[in-house]
């Protein structure tokens, strides 16, 4: 029986080339051979539509083949050797702390060994300890022995995220240091942090501010961060689609007059992509902050192409281009919390809230304190849609990752998401007017806002049944999004189908 609701088409476009990238570690083709295999299901594709007006089928094993092709263009170095060498390397990244070590990653340029010297391409962890002084953009040659990845689960995301090994660098073991530019990423995210450590806020106020602000979370203690965990309001410590969202509303609240001009609503839309992207580069580009980016661009060009927007074909489609500019994304798990969550929002958040949003009553029965408490109460329903839709999509990966699920994040969601819009709002605003004497009310709104956030997390932490511990396996996490995607079709297709009967006047 087929199905009346509509498939995105994006979507099982997105699903065939994360199969793709998947597959390839288990079956590494050539990628030559995959790029052969895309242009023959193309081809298999434009003849299958021509003649049987379909061409589906073989558009997804396209779309499969590209992922393994995609995949096979990431750089893995080979060859490391097992004894002490000398290597020569780019570091990408400025030191953050690691427990006792501080981490930054590094690209490999060449190796010199007892066989001589010979070019050598890759990804490394580089870990140094404090006597070690190292910034992003210099070129150093380091003596030492390349730790591999390990051989459990730790070591195997390592490696299928593209990392040769593991530096650990000492002072001693640093033979030469080249000084270079860092790149341009790198430093727009370094001038945003060291002008968001202007503002007048405490060790803790400053950590908060921080990540929610520019995603520098190096500051945020491992107390505050259990904190967080347990109370399930860490989304609001890592960089995501609620800070982008809350950026992209304040951009166009502050072009609110280009509209009043010739082609204005043209040129606001324009501006405001342009300074979202703007904002995600001063953060560094995190895989959520960019699916974020990607679908308001998404949104903004639909609007002004009056095209008919779809979340869901939005979402495959901004996964489909990030996959495609870096595979080893599928294996970050802030990626696949991120999608999984917005996923959630957009196929059991925004419905639920159509369902329990209070209605306006017709005009002779409106009042202005029943419109405020209306509105008031629909920004209330709709934060605990949101919350408990992305926490229940999230769930069983947190498990899978953390060991862990919590329980009260939804509840939460209403004051974590109001102070985290007010905390980034404050720190927007610093990071955009060069004016000094704003520093000490935007730092009083600011370090309010991340008191909130802090006693909040403190205190739900606190609660004897916050978090639930329970660690899924990777087929028991499977089967729970298995079930939880079924369910999810079955319950559309009902109701479409309970509208379609209603549309032919037909009694349900």
């Amino acid at each position: 029986m087929a199905l009346r609701i509509q498939i995105p088409p994006m979507l099982p476009v997105a699903a065939a080339v994360i199969a793709g990238i998947a597959l390839w570690p288990v079956m590494p083709l050539p990628v030559w051979f995959s790029v052969a295999a895309v242009a023959a299901c193309i081809l298999l594709a434009m003849a299958d539509y021509l003649f049987q007006g379909r061409g589906w089928a073989p558009l997804l094993v396209a779309s499969m083949f590209s992922g393994m092709a995609v995949a096979s263009l990431e750089v893995q170095a080979d060859g490391i050797p097992e004894d002490r060498a000398y290597y020569r390397m780019v570091v990408e990244s400025s030191l953050r702390p690691a427990g006792e070590w501080l981490r930054a990653d590094a690209s490999l340029r060449s190796v010199e060994s007892g066989g001589g010297s010979r070019q050598l391409r890759g990804r490394v962890s580089i870990m140094a300890d404090a006597s070690v002084r190292l910034s992003a953009g210099q070129q150093i040659v380091w003596r030492g022995r390349m730790t591999p990845p390990g051989s459990d689960g730790y070591g195997e995301l390592m490696r299928r995220r593209g990392y040769a090994g593991t530096a650990f660098v000492r002072e001693g073991s640093i033979v030469r240091i080249d000084e270079g530019e860092a790149p341009l990423l790198v430093s727009l995210h370094e001038r945003a942090v060291r002008r968001m450590s202007r503002l007048p806020l405490d060790k803790e106020e400053q950590a908060i501010i921080l990540a929610v602000s520019t995603g520098e979370t190096s500051a945020v203690s491992r107390t505050l961060r259990e904190n967080y965990s347990r109370a399930g309001t860490s989304h609001v410590l890592a960089l995501s689609g609620l800070h982008v969202g809350i950026v992209f509303l304040c951009i166009n609240a502050l072009l609110w007059w280009l509209p009043l001009l010739r082609r204005g609503h043209l040129w606001r839309g324009v501006l405001a992509v342009a300074l979202l992207w703007s904002y995600v580069a001063v953060t560094g580009m995190p895989s959520s902050a960019v699916r974020a980016a990607l679908m308001f661009t998404l949104l903004q060009t639909a609007r002004l192409s009056s095209m008919t927007y779809s979340g869901l074909n939005a979402l495959a489609c901004s996964a489909f281009i990030s996959l495609f500019f870096n595979a080893n994304l599928i294996y970050e798990p802030g990626f696949r919390l991120s999608y999984a969550a917005v996923a959630g929002i957009l196929a059991w958040g925004v419905p639920l809230c159509r369902e329990l949003m209070l209605h306006e009553p017709p005009k002779r029965k409106r009042s202005l304190p029943g419109t405020i408490l209306r509105r008031a109460a629909n920004m209330l329903i709709a934060s605990f849609a949101v919350g408990i839709s992305a926490s229940a999509a999230t769930a069983p990966m947190v498990s899978h990752i953390f060991g862990s699920m919590p329980l009260l994040g939804a509840v939460a969601s209403p004051v974590a998401v109001a102070a985290a819009s007010v905390a980034v709002a404050a720190s927007l605003l610093w990071l955009v007017m060069p004016l000094g004497f704003a520093a000490g009310l935007l730092g009083a709104v600011a370090g309010f806002a991340a008191r909130v956030l802090n006693a909040l997390s403190q205190m739900l932490a606190g609660c004897e049944y916050a978090a639930v511990d329970l660690r899924l396996d990777g087929w028991q996490t499977a089967a729970a999004y298995a079930v939880m995607i079924a369910a999810t079709i079955a319950v559309a297709e009902l109701r479409q189908r309970r509208r379609e009967r209603r549309g032919r006047g037909l009694k349900i």
